[in-house]
């Protein structure tokens, strides 16, 4: 393992947390970790981020349409 490895939002180089960009997404949310939604929310997040990610376009901005569209097939 090398010295900048980062596990879970913890680094393991500096021996302090840090928190994964998901859960500070899901911090400027209005769910606590203790909603029941909020495990759903946070699944969803990671969804959305992993498609934009996937699709590597730079030419297709991320606005509503996109979102719509993804949410669609997601609840297909």
């Amino acid at each position: 393992m090398s010295s900048e490895t980062e596990l879970e939002g913890y680094n393991v180089e500096e021996r302090e947390y840090s928190p994964s960009l998901l859960n500070e997404i899901m911090a400027q949310t209005r769910l606590t970790p203790g909603d029941d939604a909020y495990d759903i929310a946070k699944q969803g997040v990671s969804a959305f981020i992993s498609n934009i990610l996937e699709n590597g376009s730079n030419n297709e901005p991320i606005n509503k349409l996109l979102v719509d569209r993804m949410i669609a097939e997601l609840d297909s």
